[in-house]
């Protein structure tokens, strides 16, 4: 999935304008591809302001349920469960890919008549997914506020730049604005198809955003889900090698500078995750271990509700039931053994989280 796809031409261009170290000659396609689907953004995105932006304004938000947790610690998989649950909304791959313009193009009906004509599977994992399937919120909000880390992944020269977007801490407050404006009006939109329901977000960069997150939404609930940071770092490194490196507009980085960049932004993202938890009222977070939802899924999203002391659990679990029995032949990818001194440093890196869950070094 393209974290530029859905941009408008207008902040195309300022985009192009910010990062003036030029385009990697091999990528001009892209950018032409990104240019002709702006322009048609920019002008069917008139058309639905014309429509629904007076209807979206007058949306009340009803605090969120957050799904949490570093890339590739069993997000997706968290996320697809729960959204099993119909009195949620989510957002869905064919929303935050057109969010300026996916209330005027519903295609939903005609989507769920053929969703059963092919798998697609993600590059990275094999998961099976299709235009309806459950999203991340943030591949919807860097589009349209170009203030997400996620720019960094098509614009490598400048992607310790980007990555203050993760945590907001050191970024100007305009661009903290820029974004808030930007996601708050794109959960709107998503709580404005589904007829007020309560939202079900999940985006791997809410882990280091707790406290913003909690300003917005003092009543909302968060599920943080881990995962042994050793496989964590190979599936990671992983989704660079098969869906961001591909996609970038620059020359790639080097593998030691990609292995970097991982061990950073979790090392990031585990110390605001560390400190802001505290500021979760009682009653309002959960968390579960990969492993553990793996193995048993019925009993642990059962847990989850006990503990957030959400209804309709007795209603889910028969379609759960179901939902499960259809994973059951779904294989993982196998990962290679890491080398000693690269495990050394994995450890070394985020010692604290290997801690915290006790994963043995």
């Amino acid at each position: 999935m393209d974290n530029l796809t859905g941009i408008k031409y207008g902040t195309l261009r300022a985009l192009l304008r910010e990062n003036p170290e030029g385009i990697d000659p091999s990528r001009r396609a892209l950018v032409r591809r990104l240019t002709l689907m702006s322009l048609w953004t920019s002008a069917q995105s008139r058309s639905e302001s014309r429509h629904f932006d007076v209807r979206v304004a007058a949306v009340k938000l009803e605090d969120p349920i957050f799904l949490i947790g570093h890339w590739r610690s069993g997000t997706t998989l968290l996320h697809t469960l729960l959204a099993q649950d119909e009195q949620f909304a989510y957002p869905r791959i064919y929303q935050v890919t057109n969010p300026h313009t996916f209330l005027s193009i519903d295609i939903e009906q005609i989507i769920q008549h053929r969703r059963n004509t092919g798998d697609q599977k993600r590059p990275m994992d094999n998961v099976t997914f299709d235009p309806l399937s459950p999203a991340e919120d943030e591949f919807a909000s860097c589009p349209m506020s170009i203030r997400s880390h996620m720019i960094g992944w098509s614009f490598p020269r400048r992607e310790a730049q980007y990555d203050r977007y993760l945590t907001f801490r050191e970024a100007p407050r305009a661009d903290y604005e820029r974004w808030r404006q930007a996601f708050l009006w794109f959960l709107k939109k998503v709580t404005f198809k589904y007829n007020g329901r309560r939202l079900l977000l999940k985006s791997p960069q809410h882990t280091a955003r707790i406290k913003l997150l909690l300003q917005e939404f003092p009543g909302a609930r968060f599920v943080h889900i881990h995962r042994n940071p050793y496989t964590v770092f190979l599936s990671t490194q992983r989704l660079y090698e098969t869906g961001i490196l591909p996609a970038s507009l620059q020359t790639p980085p080097s593998p030691d500078v990609v292995t970097e960049g991982i061990l950073r932004r979790y090392r990031e993202m585990d110390d605001a995750f560390s400190t802001d938890r505290a500021l979760i009222p009682a009653g309002q977070y959960a968390e579960v271990a990969f492993s553990d939802l793996e193995q048993d899924m019925l009993g642990q999203v059962g847990g989850l509700y006990e503990q957030l002391n959400l209804s309709g659990f007795a209603a889910l679990e028969p379609q759960l039931k179901t939902f499960i029995a259809k994973q059951a032949a779904y294989r993982k990818n196998v990962h290679p053994d890491i080398p000693e001194p690269l495990r050394r440093r994995i450890y070394q890196a985020w010692q604290p989280a290997f801690d915290r869950w006790n994963y043995p070094a």
